[in-house]
């Protein structure tokens, strides 16, 4: 059984991803993803003159007798592509189809989010808002020996490029996709991570800082219990002290040896300006600079996004 996936949002992604197949699973089935590739026969330059070419298994494919846009080239001489749709394979018996095809038009939503979060974090590709519809379900269709599978209903989602926002790689598309496979939760610090990237695209620069300070909170009270754990503690008599986010800043350099280089009263003094003065105007720089801080520490102190 097959899949053509379009993505929610066009990923931009490295030369070397281009062509490559890598190993998944949706609801806990097996599935091979395809990516597309460039057109040899044409030097990949920018434009929309010379698109990709599709996956081996994909084509022949159409729709509504049309080929399809697999993505684009978009940058040169470093040839990165925007690619749009993905091919699916997927390993069962005939009288298995409709049964495989359902688990995985479940499962393909919480899937396709966890894939694309994991991205989001990765290289700075976002979305520019979330899904807002209760019903909606990605935009896959699965076809079996017998022709199409039936679907839900379609919605498309406008995106957006973050403008610090880097190619996939190989190895980047890889976690993705274990990730996305391996239904466990996103860590609360990261979610909240992506809430600010969220909140930073659409112009919300007072709740991308709330919520960015909220991840390193949490990265931090993390990074405390395991020091009185570890060093037997009473966990209530050390939060005590350090109560307010700049002491358990200033803890971190009685529990780390060598911290990371984190300008610690930015975030602060941003975050306490925020908090306390509802009409305070925060700048784009100004909150670039706090998430670009508040990753730093999410970096060193918690690497794993699940």
């Amino acid at each position: 059984m097959n899949g053509l996936l379009v993505l929610p949002q066009d990923m931009l992604c490295s030369a070397e991803t281009l062509g490559n197949h890598f190993t998944t699973a949706i609801a806990q089935i097996p599935v091979d993803v395809y990516f597309p590739s460039f057109n040899d026969k044409r030097s990949p330059n920018i434009g929309t003159n010379n698109p990709l070419l599709p996956p081996s298994i994909g084509k022949a494919w159409k729709r509504s007798g049309k080929p399809l846009n697999w993505g684009y080239p978009v940058s040169y001489p470093k040839p990165d592509a925007s690619v749009s749709l993905l091919a699916f394979s997927i390993s069962c018996s005939q009288t298995e189809e409709r049964e495989v095809a359902k688990k995985i038009y479940q499962d393909i939503d919480r899937w396709t989010d966890s894939f694309i979060h994991y991205c989001i974090l990765e290289t700075k590709q976002g979305l520019r808002q979330n899904r807002a519809i209760s019903n909606c379900q990605t935009d896959l269709q699965l076809s079996g020996s017998e022709g199409r599978i039936p679907k839900s209903t379609i919605v498309t989602i406008e995106a957006y490029l973050y403008q610090d926002s880097q190619a996939l790689t190989v190895n980047q598309i890889k976690g993705a996709m274990e990730f996305a496979a391996s239904q466990q939760p996103m860590k609360i610090e990261y979610e909240m991570l992506l809430a600010s990237y969220f909140a930073k695209m659409q112009d919300q620069n007072n709740h991308a800082i709330m919520d960015a300070c909220s991840a390193v909170e949490i990265c931090l009270n993390s990074v405390i219990q395991q020091f009185a754990d570890k060093k037997g503690i009473n966990l209530k008599i050390l939060t005590s002290k350090y109560r307010t986010l700049g002491h358990k800043f200033d803890l971190l350099h009685l529990i780390d040896e060598v911290p990371p280089t984190i300008q610690t009263s930015k975030i602060t003094k941003t975050r306490n300006r925020v908090a306390h003065n509802n009409g305070s105007i925060v700048s784009d720089d100004e909150t670039d600079t706090l998430i670009r801080e508040v990753e730093k520490c999410l970096r060193h102190y918690s690497p794993q996004y699940y």
